[in-house]
């Protein structure tokens, strides 16, 4: 009998909840009812979307990369170099590409690895001056501002030497003619050496120096050489005798 009574509870307040559920169900079907009729569907909609959008900014929102990198650096190059091929090294964002640009155009695009660092293949100069600069693009997409332009010349010439006087196999005598005049004219911003001697070049290439003979046969060695270490050698034999 008590088992009996207990089963009937039970069911009399699952009975309850179920009603309870009715009565709620119906009452929220009123309200939307009674939404339509007084707001009408758009209006509805429009609720509907606001509250999603409030649930929807609660939410965490993943946060965009906006800054570019730093200005990536290149390692110091050579004032003049006699080879067109070249390779280039630097520093920039790590995991960043790094493009390359020779004379206004790219010409390669290299990756940065974890330490910043970059190595490039050779890349081919173009006879005269070249201009090299590099711009970084992270992995969002944002580039940076160019790195300084360097500057570099690809000269493979020897430059031009001249010697205008004495002439080869010249013969000097006498006391007054111990010292020599040599003059000629090369090439602006070289060295020029005469017997590992060195030589002023003037503005506009050209050069005078004085040259004490020795008795008997003198040999003359000039040697031009410029930036690019291209190289440019003379030789004279002069004789003198007291």
């Amino acid at each position: 009998m008590k088992i009996r009574g207990a089963h009937s509870r039970l069911m009399r307040r699952e009975e309850k909840q179920s009603l309870r559920k009715a009565v709620i169900f119906f009452l929220l079907t009123i309200l939307i009812l009674a939404g339509t009729v007084f707001l009408g569907i758009p209006a509805l909609v429009k609720v509907a979307v606001f509250l999603a959008e409030l649930k929807g900014s609660s939410l965490p929102v993943e946060q965009t990369d906006l800054i570019p990198p730093a200005p990536p650096r290149l390692d110091p190059i050579p004032e003049a170099v006699k080879t067109n091929l070249i390779g280039l090294s630097g520093s920039a964002e790590a995991g960043a590409n790094v493009e390359i640009y020779l004379n206004d155009g790219l010409v390669l695009t290299i990756i940065s690895d974890n330490d910043s660092h970059f190595i490039t293949e050779k890349i081919r100069l173009e006879q005269g001056k070249n201009s090299v600069y590099i711009i970084a693009i992270d992995k969002a997409g944002n580039k940076s501002s160019p790195s300084e332009e360097a500057s570099l010349l690809f000269d493979d010439q020897p430059p031009d030497l001249t010697i205008e006087q004495p002439a080869d196999n010249s013969r000097f005598n006498g006391q007054g003619e111990k010292s020599i005049i040599i003059q000629g004219k090369t090439e602006t911003d070289v060295s020029l050496s005469l017997n590992d001697r060195f030589i002023i070049v003037g503005n506009e290439g050209t050069y005078a120096t004085t040259y004490s003979l020795n008795e008997g046969e003198n040999k003359l060695t000039f040697i031009a050489r410029d930036k690019a270490e291209n190289e440019t050698k003379k030789e004279l034999t002069i004789f003198y005798s007291p």
